[in-house]
């Protein structure tokens, strides 16, 4: 998922399925009590954790000394500085 960029629908459809795991795990159905299992949990936001996830593989994406990765890594860089914004 960190090469890839995902739709706003894709990263819903992540959502959906951890708030539905939630709710399974505590055996609750409204959605203010799920947001609070999270936050107890420390389980931050989808779009939260895949910006880190990404810019970690853009950081040793960047790092890499290979030619083909020589190839992209300008946009990689122009990735990586708008994902620090």
């Amino acid at each position: 998922m960190e090469a890839c960029s995902l739709t706003k629908t894709q990263i819903n459809s992540l959502n959906y399925v951890i708030s539905s795991s939630f709710r399974k795990i505590f055996n609750v159905s409204s959605n203010e009590i799920v947001y609070l299992c999270r936050s107890m949990y420390n389980y931050s936001n989808i779009e939260d954790i895949l910006r880190i996830r990404k810019r970690r593989f853009l950081q040793k994406y960047c790092a890499l000394d290979n030619i083909v990765c020589a190839l992209c890594r300008h946009q990689a860089e122009i990735e990586l500085v708008s994902l620090e914004t």
